[in-house]
């Protein structure tokens, strides 16, 4: 946990992740790693390889600053949560996705051979990879990201687009029964930008141990932070350097998909109503992290969000209509 709680106490807004981008720098540089950034991205090798599995995790978090002696990490029995003592409240600490970098960074100081992408503003439109630099995945076999809430979710599909090959399920197949993961739809995250980017590698985002993700009471449970860290400590022993391509087919729905335009994330706690005295708490929105009712087979979504998203499907259809594209009676998902 020494590497963990160095990184929980690091505030990272989006567009503000200085410290948390120098704690990573700093800390692959001291193990020896080629370290360089651009464009707020930082991209990290270990060792001389032709094929590096890679793992991703996102600099930035929904939560505003507090003044820094003010923020507490709390350990309780096997909970980790945050604290501002000012008000003697709880307060997120972004464990999302700063379980994920640690889960990175164990990596990277266990195998031979690794490459780490780590972009910022996800939390806002992913706009970070949305700008990486994809010469940097040329030689990639694969990219694992730990960025979803729970402990039992392999997300394989997002928005209608499958982000990772049949092949590499089945070679991990035996792996997600061991640690009790499962093929999962999900929400947006950095993979699946990569994959709309043409990455044209499998990807893959797994749960990871945090609870009410975007939320004051924010937590993680220790024992599914560590079984998260087992399993992909085991898919990097079973896997290696086995590249797992992704079949232009999977991903052909990646260019009606957008997020350029959500607003930002909410760092305020579920809201709730009181309607006929009963109390209903909102589910927070997979897009910008406000709080909703809203649900479809593919996300939960704020008004907003669910009203942006398909208007940007409509209007890429439209304009590949225009370019000659041959309409259909349905738009696919």
């Amino acid at each position: 946990m020494h590497l963990l709680e160095k990184i929980l106490p690091i505030q990272s807004p989006s567009y503000q992740e200085e410290q948390m981008i120098q704690f990573i720098k700093a800390h692959c540089r001291a193990m020896g790693c080629k370290v360089w950034a651009n464009k707020g991205n930082v991209y990290i090798t270990k060792g001389k390889a032709s094929r590096y599995p890679c793992m991703v995790a996102h600099t930035d978090t929904v939560f505003d600053f507090i003044p820094q002696e003010h923020l507490q990490v709390y350990y309780y029995e096997d909970k980790v949560f945050g604290v501002d003592t000012r008000t003697s409240t709880l307060t997120g600490l972004g464990m999302d996705d700063k379980i994920g970098i640690w889960i990175a960074l164990k990596m990277l100081e266990e195998q031979d051979h690794l490459k780490c992408f780590f972009p910022h503003a996800e939390e806002v439109g992913a706009h970070g990879s949305a700008k990486a630099t994809m010469s940097f995945f040329r030689d990639v076999a694969y990219c694992i990201q730990c960025d979803r809430m729970g402990n039992s979710d392999l997300v394989t599909e997002i928005y209608g687009t499958k982000i990772c090959s049949d092949q590499f399920l089945n070679d991990i197949g035996g792996l997600m029964g061991k640690f009790g993961y499962k093929p999962s739809t999900g929400a947006f995250t950095d993979v699946y930008q990569l994959v709309i980017n043409g990455i044209n590698k499998s990807c893959i985002n797994t749960s990871t141990g945090y609870y009410n993700p975007h939320q004051m009471d924010e937590y993680i449970e220790a024992r599914d932070i560590f079984n998260t860290l087992d399993f992909i400590r085991s898919i990097l022993a079973l896997l290696g350097d086995k590249t797992y391509d992704l079949p232009r087919s999977y991903s052909k729905h990646a260019p009606y998909a957008t997020r350029s335009y959500y607003t930002p994330a909410c760092s305020k706690p579920a809201q709730a109503k009181q309607d006929n005295n009963t109390w209903e708490v909102y589910n927070c929105c997979s897009g910008c992290g406000h709080y909703t009712v809203i649900v479809d087979d593919y996300f939960t979504l704020c008004q907003a969000c669910y009203d942006q998203y398909y208007a940007d499907l409509f209007f890429t259809y439209e304009r590949r209509a225009r370019q000659g594209v041959k309409k259909s009676s349905s738009l696919e998902l």
